[in-house]
């Protein structure tokens, strides 16, 4: 009495392809070349604008993140969805595939990712714009966090606020 596992099998008339080794595949997937970050970005947030500064920043070689531009109205569409289920913006696809939203953490990556890589700021960049102390990165975080909770939106306060760019930290 056959079983009904043996009864699928039996059953299955599907003619497989033939198979390349597992070191012609390897060699398929090694060979290609990596897929730059792809960033999605709208003029108008805030958010993304951090992105833009730190690429602006960082001097990263030509293709380093592909970014693509986008309006209110793509926010909505279906793909979009895919990329950022919650339809806002910033949002990246990294070099997996995956989908990365909230700015805080595209920027972790990007930090991660290219560390040791770019031209901005008299090669300090390349050593990447993470303070080297817990205190100067909690100081970022608050500074970070003040803006995210008090000041974004409210643009006739930041004209008030001055930040001296030669001695902070990004």
């Amino acid at each position: 009495m056959m079983n009904r596992f043996q009864t699928l099998l039996s059953n299955h008339t599907c003619v497989a392809t033939p198979r390349r080794s597992v070191e012609a595949r390897a060699l398929a997937i090694w060979s290609r070349p990596p897929r730059p970050p792809v960033f999605f970005d709208l003029s108008y947030s805030n958010n993304s604008a951090r992105i833009r500064i730190w690429l602006a920043l960082k001097g990263l070689p030509a293709g380093a993140v592909e970014t693509r531009s986008i309006s209110y109205a793509d926010l909505n569409t279906p793909e979009y969805a895919e990329v950022n289920p919650l339809k806002k913006v910033p949002a990246l696809i990294d070099a997996a595939g995956s989908s990365l939203f909230e700015a805080s953490v595209i920027l972790n990556y990007l930090e991660d990712k290219f560390r040791g890589v770019g031209s901005g700021g008299g090669g300090a960049a390349a050593a990447g714009f993470r303070p080297p102390t817990r205190e100067a990165r909690a100081a970022v975080e608050l500074m970070v966090r003040v803006h995210d909770l008090y000041l974004a939106g409210r643009c006739r306060l930041t004209n008030q606020i001055h930040v001296d760019v030669e001695s902070a930290w990004i």
